[in-house]
């Protein structure tokens, strides 16, 4: 009975050795995966094309935004039955806030970019 309790121990260590093995290995790979996603050239055009739409579409939003205020406040009531000045009001806010998020988010890169290590 012993030996079978200390060959289960045995077993039952050697089974936590291979798990921890494992997700050493697993973790190794997922870097490197990580790795190589940073270096690839579609990866890289990609998120620049993206971020300079989302910063043309943030600026064209804006100026619709900003610019229709006034008009919307006034015009709108007459199209829309249930019309509620809060919807125009919730745009401008959540422009407003997403401008906001925008240029923290740019002084922030601008800022590791700054002081970041550089090799």
């Amino acid at each position: 009975m012993k030996m079978e309790r200390d060959l289960a121990k045995k077993k039952e260590e050697e089974n936590e050795k291979n798990v921890e093995k494992k997700t050493d290995s697993d973790k190794d790979r997922n870097v490197e995966k990580q790795k190589d996603s940073n270096d690839n050239l579609f990866v890289t055009v990609y998120i620049c094309a993206d971020s300079l739409f989302g910063f043309g579409w943030c600026i064209v939003g804006m100026v619709w935004v900003f610019g229709n205020y006034s008009a919307m406040i006034s015009e709108c009531p007459g199209y829309v039955r249930d019309w509620n000045p809060a919807y125009i009001t919730f745009a401008v806010v959540l422009t407003g806030v997403d401008l906001a998020v925008f240029l923290v988010f740019i002084i922030y890169v601008l800022c590791m970019e700054g002081c970041g290590d550089k090799k």
